[in-house]
């Protein structure tokens, strides 16, 4: 499943990713396409699609479509994955994380049968530093699920650090992000349980 900071890690990936390479009228002209994600843990399969300034996709989880759901003999995971949509325009980006659990089987659990949660994230940007008018460079304050994080968009580089946020305001832990893009591929690291994954455009 994607956690919160990993889920983070796409957000501000789409800071850089929906806001370079656009032509005059916004379109995006370098990096909309077909991504898959690789180098994730969650063993299953994985891609994102990056649009006119919106992103979306899956991370799904490496039991979907396999039987023995949480040990049960009768029990299969036809759905297990975390799907996102992010869209960024302006000073604003706003984004949702849904996890979604579909089960069949004679065991399962009925509050596994079609489980799904939506989670919210939003951001603005705080300052400007945009060299034409459909970039997102500039300093970010972005939240969700109680939480609170600063990035900083550079081109196609980003980083971010978390922060005391509504549900944690005395928090002193920090854990930082970094993205790249490079060479038809996003990468992003984080300090959190040594997150690595990537993306590679089809």
């Amino acid at each position: 499943m994607v956690g919160k900071l990993s889920f983070v890690g796409l957000f501000v990936a789409a800071l850089s990713t929906v806001s370079c390479g656009s032509d005059s009228d916004g379109a995006q002209t370098g990096l909309d396409g077909v991504w898959d994600i690789t180098s994730y843990n969650t063993g299953g399969p994985a891609e994102m699609v990056i649009s006119g300034g919106t992103l979306t996709g899956y991370v799904a989880n490496g039991r979907e479509g396999k039987p023995n759901f949480h040990g049960l003999a009768d029990c299969t995971a036809t759905k297990d994955r975390t799907e996102f949509a992010i869209t960024a325009a302006g000073n604003s980006v706003t984004a949702t994380r849904t996890v979604i659990i579909q089960t069949t089987g004679a065991s399962c659990e009925d509050y596994y049968r079609d489980y799904k949660r939506t989670v919210t994230f939003s951001g603005v940007r705080t300052r400007t530093a945009p060299s034409s008018s459909t970039e997102l460079n500039g300093d970010w304050s972005i939240t969700g699920e109680g939480d609170a994080w600063d990035a900083t968009v550079n081109g196609y580089a980003v980083t971010a650090k978390s922060k005391p946020g509504p549900k944690r305001p005395d928090a002193k832990d920090e854990d930082t992000l970094n993205i790249a893009v490079a060479g038809g591929v996003i990468t992003v690291s984080s300090t959190e349980d040594n997150l690595a994954f990537a993306a590679k455009k089809r």
